[in-house]
């Protein structure tokens, strides 16, 4: 009378000798719920090896992803590097140092319309007309940044450039 595959019984030896791993990684994956132990170091073939198998193709998934995920770094890497050589992306640091420029000439053109506007105005008590000298000096100064080229000056600066003159 032959015995079912699914019935047979054998040792922790003897199972890590099919799967070829040591006896010390099947008790350790019988104590993760991996394998399903049969009375004290036993374990029912059938089951065992089906549940070997599930757990090597979960382990190669999950290194499949890994290896995905890597590949994927990679190639935005590769993007980034490309970009930084063809110039297509700053530094933080020096965009940082852009806007800090650019936001310096918006704060010393706007600080000039006072001194502009007030000869037009002085004495002048028609609201309407001071209002539209204001704002054609608003616009003349906005106009006039909008025209700024934004060359390489606006990313170098020397400390002695960048002074604190509030």
């Amino acid at each position: 009378m032959s015995m079912h595959i699914d019935e047979m019984t054998v040792s922790d030896r003897d199972l890590a000798q099919l799967a070829g791993v040591s006896d010390r990684r099947i008790r350790a994956m019988a104590e993760a719920g991996i394998l399903e132990r049969h009375g004290r170091g036993k374990y029912l073939l059938g089951p065992s090896i089906r549940a070997l198998l599930n757990n090597a193709a979960d382990n190669a998934s999950e290194l499949q992803r890994e290896r995905t995920r890597k590949m994927a770094a990679d190639a935005d890497l590769a993007e980034l590097e490309y970009a930084r050589r063809k110039n297509l992306i700053a530094p933080v640091a020096q965009m940082q140092l852009a806007l800090e420029n650019i936001f310096a000439l918006v704060r010393a053109s706007m600080l000039n319309i006072p001194q502009r506007a007030v000869m037009q105005i002085v004495g002048d008590t028609n609201e309407t007309r001071i209002k539209r000298v204001l704002n054609d000096e608003i616009s003349a100064a906005l106009a006039g940044m909008a025209d700024v080229e934004i060359g390489p000056e606006f990313f170098e600066t020397t400390t002695e450039e960048n002074g604190n003159d509030n």
